[in-house]
């Protein structure tokens, strides 16, 4: 039976309601710190003369296929981790 403060997330697995709120509101928070950083990275390319070019459908494609490779016999939080911290310090 499931209590009141608790829910079951698409996983399966017994969440605790408020952890998620949290977390919601963590993430909407550094959303909007992405955001910022973007819109000022922008201001400061137009500033030099340049713009930003979006990626090509080809270029996204490849970045998924990548990702649906590297996760498809591992998906632990552990080698997620690490995917995320060696996509985090690339070039």
């Amino acid at each position: 039976m499931q209590d009141r403060y608790s829910t079951i997330c698409a996983c399966g697995r017994k969440v605790n309601r408020m952890k998620l709120l949290i977390l919601s509101d963590s993430h909407r928070k550094m959303d909007y710190m992405y955001q910022a950083v973007e819109r000022d990275a922008g201001r400061r390319l137009v500033a030099m003369g340049s713009k930003a070019e979006p990626e090509s459908m080809m270029a996204r494609t490849g970045m998924w296929m990548g990702v649906q490779m590297k996760t498809f016999t591992d998906t632990s939080t552990a080698h997620l981790a690490n995917l995320l911290i060696q996509g985090s310090t690339m070039g």
